[in-house]
């Protein structure tokens, strides 16, 4: 079987609904009530069917979510653009959209 390149820049990648996180395998997939997988969060943001921390703002996400890029070894321009970037990538995930 072929794969065009057009097919795996199409691919759907999924992220977290809530964080923004890409979500590679299970292993970092939060859980629902019934224990099942979610199919839109996280492990760091939803467990048993809560948000880990619900009261957590907007504002918030987005001062956590930066301070994780400062943790990542990434080429620091890729990290200054990654910061400015992720209020607005925020804004379009399920539980910030208004």
């Amino acid at each position: 079987m072929h794969i065009r390149k057009k097919d795996l820049f199409m691919a759907k990648k999924a992220f977290c609904q809530s964080c923004g996180m890409p979500i590679a395998d299970d292993s970092y997939k939060g859980t629902e009530a019934n224990g099942e997988f979610s199919t839109d969060y996280c492990i760091y943001c939803y467990m048993q069917g809560r948000f880990v921390k619900p009261e957590l703002t907007f504002d918030e996400m987005v001062e956590i979510g930066r301070k994780g890029l400062d943790n990542n070894p990434m080429p620091k321009m890729q990290k200054w653009l990654f910061k400015k970037l992720y209020p607005m990538q925020l804004k379009g995930l399920k539980r910030w959209k208004n």
